[in-house]
């Protein structure tokens, strides 16, 4: 696979949660049910540093896509109702990384976006 194999303990853990149609995203894991997680669709996080994002959905299937700034897909899971996935990445570059949704997920699936800093 074109993916690296980690190893390793990630150096962060973010949360993310989809929704209709909107990304919640907060440093960390949580407990909360996802319908109550907070969060907003902007994070920071280091770059050249192991991070892992536990990525689900409170409502229907969703696709957590990371683009980097020249448009190009570097990252993807699968945000499923009721279902944890672990995304984990090394961001190379710093800059404004771009979150969107790859499963048609309703009519506002178009505007359904977040952005991730790295420093």
């Amino acid at each position: 696979l074109p993916y690296a194999k980690f190893q390793s303990e990630p150096d962060e853990t973010v949360t993310v949660v989809a929704m209709q149609w909107a990304w919640k995203i907060a440093p960390g894991v949580t407990d909360k049910n996802p319908v109550d997680f907070t969060g907003g669709s902007e994070i920071t996080v280091p770059a050249n540093k192991h991070i892992r994002f536990v990525v689900t959905s409170s409502d229907v299937n969703h696709d957590f896509a990371i683009y980097n700034s020249k448009g190009l897909l570097v990252a993807q899971t699968q945000a499923m109702p009721e279902y944890h996935n672990a995304l984990e990445y090394i961001f190379p570059e710093k800059g404004d990384y771009h979150i969107l949704c790859l499963e048609y997920c309703g009519l506002a699936h178009s505007i359904m976006s977040g952005i991730i800093h790295v420093n």
